[in-house]
């Protein structure tokens, strides 16, 4: 029925070919009107043709089409290059959601061409030992101390050199590669948190990203179990992260598979917080220990009200369920400032330290490094001014006249510089011209 009816709507100079199941190839011949004007017109005949309900045995069936299109010589230099380039055109064409059609695009066919290179490679990854894990520091906002790391992955291809985590765990997470990604990431942890206490390093609590689909598996408990139980790690120091979406997707049985990692006796982490749909009812159910702010509400936290507005609702709330905060993404002195002055407990971020090797954690772990903390003076009790002026000479002129009377006296040549200085600084008056 379907040959019939494509057939129905080709030309005289046309062919038409069935080269699979459910494949067929159709050849137009040279005409008279221009080569796109044919195109347009056939692909839109065949489209009608197809949509046309087909009733067999008194049963309506509705059939879709994906239709994809490559020109010679533009696409194609011989027959079986542009059937290739056609049939790659018909999968992006289905990825769109179908009855519709799409050209070849070269740049497109060849990232697609390059992600299925990099996934026959990822399968490969952990059997030729390539996945390593790096660390960044989580640190206490208020003694500046380290007080935990989040492990972070990274694949050292052969050919493309360092791979980052966004370029291919999207990817693995669509295969289901991503199970056996998660699973070595667990095991490797562990046997780096071991090694670590071997060397007398003290223990440090450290943080592993799982995604949706491990918390849909159901002996996810037993599995950490055992990783801690092989490698002599107690279970107080290992967290796991769950992302806001990951929670999102099934939530009683996120809450069936976080009661079991607290008979572990593992730390559970919210990442992602406020990006999604979840809300304090939400937050109150799971037996969450962290809630980590995104650094989307931290970048601009000092000059963007809104995020500001979320990341102080963010700590207080979850305060008020007894539960720690940590802010993600801090990379200035004013934020991380802005953070400590609204009881952010903990940061992590490249203010502090950017993702380290295990060899460069051991140095920093064996020296005892933390981070200063500076910008609070408490000595001074002088009350605070800040002058904000575009014009250099009043602000000069205003300091000048407040100094003799006993304020500290900061001054700043745009709203971005106040702004600035009030992350930083205890400030009683601001003073600012229209």
């Amino acid at each position: 029925e379907m040959a019939s009816r494509v057939k129905s709507t080709l030309r005289q100079d046309d062919r038409l070919a069935r080269i699979g199941n459910d494949k067929f190839a159709v050849l137009l011949g040279p005409h008279e009107s221009g080569i796109d004007d044919d195109i347009h017109e056939v692909t839109e005949r065949v489209l009608e043709a197809i949509r046309r309900p087909v009733i067999q045995a008194d049963i309506t069936i509705a059939v879709t089409v994906s239709i994809g299109i490559a020109r010679f010589p533009e696409d194609g230099g011989d027959a079986s290059e542009l059937l290739s380039h056609a049939m790659n055109a018909t999968e992006r064409a289905k990825k769109t959601g179908g009855n519709t059609f799409c050209r070849f695009d070269a740049l497109t066919a060849h990232s697609d061409n390059g992600r299925r290179d990099l996934l026959k490679d990822l399968r490969l990854a952990i059997e030729h030992q390539e996945l390593v894990l790096y660390f960044q520091p989580q640190v206490s906002l208020f003694s500046g101390a380290i007080i935990g790391l989040e492990a972070l992955i990274r694949w050292q291809h052969p050919q493309r050199g360092m791979v980052m985590p966004g370029e291919f765990i999207p990817m693995a997470d669509e295969s289901n590669l991503i199970v056996s990604i998660g699973e070595w990431v667990l095991r490797e942890s562990c046997r780096q948190m071991r090694a670590w206490l071997d060397a007398d390093l003290p223990p440090v609590k450290l943080a592993i990203n799982l995604s949706a689909r491990h918390f849909l598996i159901p002996g996810l408990h037993i599995t950490i179990a055992d990783a801690l139980a092989e490698h002599g790690i107690e279970p107080r120091f290992l967290e796991i992260e769950i992302t806001e979406g990951a929670m999102m997707q099934d939530v009683a049985g996120a809450i069936r598979s976080m009661a079991q990692l607290k008979e572990v006796g593992v730390r559970i982490s919210l990442d992602d917080f406020g990006t999604g749909y979840s809300s304090l009812a939400y937050l109150s159910r799971f037996p969450i220990d962290v809630v980590k702010i995104d650094q989307s509400f931290v970048r601009d936290i000092t000059n963007n009200p809104a995020n500001a507005a979320i990341a102080q609702a963010t700590i207080a709330m979850s305060h008020k369920l007894g539960k720690t905060v940590l802010a993600e993404g801090v990379e200035t002195e004013e934020q991380m400032q802005y953070l400590r002055r609204n009881e952010c407990d903990e940061m992590r971020g490249y203010f502090f330290s950017k993702p380290l090797s295990a060899e460069a954690i051991t140095d920093l772990l064996r020296a005892g490094q933390a981070m200063k903390i500076n910008g609070q003076n408490g000595s001074d009790t002088r009350s605070t001014v800040l002058f904000v002026d575009d014009e250099a000479n009043i602000r000069t002129s205003l300091k000048r006249t407040l100094r003799r009377e006993g304020y500290a006296i900061l001054t700043a040549g745009s709203a971005t510089e106040g702004f600035s200085l009030l992350a930083k600084n205890t400030v009683h008056v601001v003073v600012s011209d229209q």
